[in-house]
């Protein structure tokens, strides 16, 4: 019978002792050893106006930067969309699989399929390639079960699965979170909570060596997907490093001295 969640390629779990992990466990006996670290950083906001996804466009191998172009937001539907951090290979492949799936869901029930049975599918997926070596995280976005409602998924190879507001993954994300969760609010308009974002990326990519190249922002809302921005940390360098000093804007007026 034909499994659709099955890898393309026979898995490396087909037989025990080709699995990553058994590879990983006797490196030091058999010589091979497989272990490069993984970097990123990916944020998803729930606020008022809709989901807020952004994320660096940087790739590493090692200590090899691989690519500063990588793209990490990946278009699932016309109203769905996912970020993924861990290894690359193994999100592309899956986010495609689940685009698949989505897609033949429209077509046969004329409409699109909601993020809880989308990330359903994911967590499926990684449950059943739990001992394959499998390594991925996935924020997604997009329609909820009730119309013109958003939800937003964390889904990881670890076999866990969680609804929220406020997500950031990847190896930035400890200082991308010491922003977020400082200044996060529902109430947010859209121009704050872009900015909070971008700063979120940028202190994130000052402090992590494997987060870098661009900060790419899109956001969801019930009506559509719409790229908000991709802006070089180059120039979100020039915008923010004296909130990083925690210095004043110099570009601002200095206040008045006191009066004697």
């Amino acid at each position: 019978m034909f499994d659709p969640y099955n890898l393309a390629p026979p898995p490396l779990g087909v037989h025990p002792t080709t699995s990553m992990n058994f590879i990983k466990a006797h490196a030091e006996k058999t010589g091979i050893k497989i272990d490069s670290d993984h970097g990123t950083t990916t944020v998803g906001m729930h606020y008022q106006s809709g989901i807020i996804l952004a994320a660096d466009s940087r790739t590493t191998s090692g200590s090899y930067i691989s690519s500063q172009s990588a793209k990490k937001i990946v278009e699932i539907g016309d109203s769905m969309l996912a970020t993924m951090a861990g290894v690359s290979a193994d999100g592309a492949y899956w986010l495609r699989v689940l685009r698949r799936e989505c897609r033949l869901y429209e077509l046969r029930h004329k409409e699109s399929m909601s993020a809880t049975a989308a990330s359903k599918i994911l967590f499926n997926i990684c449950y059943k390639h739990r001992r394959d070596g499998l390594e991925m995280s996935i924020l997604l976005a997009g329609p909820g079960r009730v119309k013109d409602e958003l939800e937003l998924y964390y889904v990881d190879s670890d076999v866990l699965r969680q609804k929220g507001k406020l997500f950031s993954i990847g190896s930035g994300s400890d200082s991308a979170y010491g922003l977020l969760d400082s200044e996060y609010e529902w109430e947010l308009e859209d121009e704050a909570a872009h900015e909070m974002v971008q700063r979120a990326l940028y202190y994130a990519a000052m402090k992590d060596a494997y987060t870098g190249g661009s900060v790419v922002v899109h956001l969801v809302t019930p009506k559509g997907c719409t790229k908000m921005s991709n802006t070089d940390l180059a120039e979100l360098h020039e915008k923010y490093q004296y909130l990083l000093n925690g210095e004043e804007d110099t570009d601002s007026d200095p206040l008045p001295a006191p009066s004697q």
